[in-house]
């Protein structure tokens, strides 16, 4: 996962807030790192269909609890619909940025498929009908709607991720063994 990719997620508002006063992240970044990978990993087809209900429905009750109030006063919920929707979307931005990068141009029927897959995940996620965007140009103003009007600048994008763990810790076993990717 790029850095880049969790910046935007915390530019959120609602997702700054919530990773800000009820993350882990800045005392346990490889746990917290490990275990989104193991949950992305089971959702995103790891694990089967089955595999992806369970680990989105224990996300869903994980981030049931986080909601308080933000440093300008605004309340929020980590289950907010269009919060929610944002951390999935730049999951699929992200593999759009590496698709490109590394692999040229992507032909409009194989992305469009790809979508499609991101929009079943976004569905298995929990996500409803009524806020994902029904087709890649949808998503893409709606990617750059809240790149320009919604994301600001919090507590969470001066804190990390940017700055560097020194001295780097050893990667954790996830990350190093393929034993540890077999459900």
């Amino acid at each position: 996962m790029k850095r880049s990719t969790i910046w935007l997620e915390v530019a959120h508002p609602v997702v700054g807030a919530g990773v800000g006063q009820h993350s882990r992240f800045d005392t346990d970044r490889w746990g917290t790192l490990t275990r989104r990978f193991k949950t992305m990993f089971a959702i995103y087809g790891g694990h089967g269909d089955e595999g992806a209900r369970v680990a989105s429905e224990h996300l869903r009750a994980i981030h049931s609890q986080v909601k308080g109030v933000d440093n300008q006063g605004r309340s929020y919920h980590a289950l907010n619909a269009d919060a929610f929707l944002w951390v999935a979307a730049t999951g699929y931005s992200t593999q759009a940025d590496i698709r490109r990068a590394f692999g040229g141009r992507v032909d409009d029927e194989l992305e469009d498929a790809l979508y499609e897959d991101w929009k079943r995940t976004a569905r298995v996620l929990g996500e409803s009908e009524r806020v994902i965007p029904p087709t890649r140009v949808e998503f893409w103003a709606y990617y750059w709607h809240v790149v320009d009007d919604v994301l600001e600048r919090n507590l969470c994008t001066d804190r990390y991720p940017f700055r560097r763990i020194t001295p780097t810790p050893k990667l954790p076993d996830f990350f190093t063994t393929r034993e540890a990717a077999k459900p």
